[in-house]
Order: C-alpha cells, then sequence, then structure tokens
C-alpha cells in the first residue's frame, strides 16, 4: 500500500483537492500519518472511489518513488526506477483487484438473497393455491 499526497491523491482519483478535503473533512475519506506526515492510503482512494488512475506524470512517478532527477543518473539508477514504478503500478492494480473481488462477492451475495426471497414466495405461493 503505498500512501500520497493530497495532490497526489487528487490526480489518482481525478477528483479536485478541495473535494478531497471535503471528503476527509466529512469522513467519506481518511488519512494516514506516515514518515512523510499526512497522507492517503491508494487503498483508501479505492475504498472511497472505485478505480484509481494508474497513469501519472513521470514527475509524479518520480517523486512517489523518492529518486533523484537529476541528469546524472547511472543506469542502474534508471533500472531501479523503472523497477520501482512497476512494482508500484502492480500494487495500485492489485488494490484495484481487491476492491473488485469485494464488491463482485457482494454482489452474488445480494444476487442470492434475492433468489432466496423468489424461491420463497414460489414456494408459499403455491401453497396457497393448494388450500
Amino acid at each position: 500500500m503505498s500512501v500520497v499526497s493530497i495532490t497526489q491523491a487528487s490526480k489518482l482519483s481525478g477528483k479536485s483537492v478541495r473535494t478531497l478535503h471535503r471528503h476527509l473533512a466529512s469522513g467519506r475519506l481518511s488519512y494516514v500519518m506516515s514518515d512523510s506526515g499526512k497522507g492517503i492510503d491508494t487503498s483508501e482512494l479505492i475504498r472511497a472511489y472505485g478505480t484509481i488512475m494508474t497513469e501519472m506524470a513521470d514527475t509524479d512517478k518520480k517523486q512517489m518513488a523518492g529518486h533523484d532527477t537529476t541528469k546524472n543518473q547511472s543506469k542502474d539508477k534508471m533500472a531501479s526506477q523503472n523497477d520501482k514504478q512497476w512494482h508500484h503500478q502492480i500494487e495500485l492494480l492489485k488494490l484495484e483487484l481487491e476492491a473488485e473481488k469485494r464488491l463482485s462477492s457482494e454482489r452474488l451475495q445480494i444476487i442470492e438473497a434475492k433468489q432466496e426471497t423468489i424461491d420463497s414466495l414460489k414456494t408459499a405461493g403455491v401453497q396457497a393455491r393448494q388450500v
């Protein structure tokens, strides 16, 4: 799970910074404390808004990965940066998949409950006709 700033959360969620602040104040969205201060966990964004945008600007990717952006980066640092970006992307996709699985499971439970209601109504209707 990655903790991101309000600005980064805005870009990921497609919501304005002002909207995020309102949702934080109302409790619809919650923040966490990290080494760098307050932030929003990406799993919290998925919980609150469903899916999140995983394509971010290169500068945001570098900032989130905590890499130096000077032109004199060695090939090893660039490879490491790319690996971290891919790992971050994978983590975001895993979170999104997890949220979709939960949603699918909830929907299946609703369908099963409705089917049970339908079956009991059919049984009651047949019994009523027999009386």
